[in-house]
């Protein structure tokens, strides 16, 4: 087994540590479909997702208290609703696939 095989082993068998906890049903066919060529792996589990977080003062996203956070078509008022009471550093973040 060479050192590209041991690597993939390893990151595959690992659990899922996603603040999620799992793959996204709209990415899993794709996952599977990266992982079972031999050649290629991926860990990535996330659709894609459109999140609020309000961050500590030195900007780091680990101290992050998560706000809102959704992997379909979200409302305006969803948002606003989220961000209801709330100050500080909000961050507004989409992210892809």
């Amino acid at each position: 087994m060479n050192s590209f095989d041991k690597k993939k082993l390893d990151a595959l068998s690992k659990l899922d540590k996603s603040r999620k906890g799992s793959i996204d049903k709209k990415i899993k066919k794709i996952c599977e479909l990266i992982n079972s060529h031999k050649d290629y792996f991926t860990t990535s589990s996330c659709s894609g997702r459109i999140l609020l977080i309000k961050v500590d003062d030195e900007n780091r996203k680990n101290n992050s208290e998560w706000l809102f956070t959704s992997h379909e078509l979200v409302k305006e008022k969803d948002l606003v609703s989220a961000l209801e009471g709330k100050e500080g550093n909000i961050w507004f973040k989409q992210e892809p696939m």
